[in-house]
């Protein structure tokens, strides 16, 4: 009976570990996928925007109330490219994007792909 008992709670442990783990991916992939245009600048001297230089993009896409969006980028892809034109206009990155203060229209977008928008 003791056997039974250890085994089915050593049962519902693991499925229960398996069903957080699952939720943590769930939770990681949140946010959604985009291709974004603008222009390629620093975050902090710029946009006067962090404590600390970031490779930045800001839309030239209007959104509501006519602002654009400002995008921090984050990746080796977006850190390589930042590196190699720190001023770039006209610049495409596709990724995934998240909100980070709703107010302000600042995004976090963890870049895929980056390249000169042709």
């Amino acid at each position: 009976m003791k056997a039974i008992t250890l085994a089915i709670l050593s049962l519902s442990l693991c499925l229960g570990a398996y069903g957080a783990d699952k939720e943590k991916k769930a939770k990681k992939k949140k946010g959604e996928e985009v291709i974004v245009v603008g222009a390629l600048k620093c975050a902090h001297c710029h946009f006067k925007v962090g404590d600390s230089c970031a490779p930045a993009l800001k839309t030239e896409k209007k959104f509501k109330g006519n602002e654009s969006r400002l995008y921090f980028l984050k990746g080796k892809a977006a850190k390589q490219f930042a590196k190699e034109n720190p001023r770039a206009e006209n610049v495409e990155a596709s990724g995934l994007a998240f909100e980070t203060d709703p107010g302000e229209q600042h995004f976090v977008l963890k870049v895929v792909k980056i390249a000169f928008k042709e």
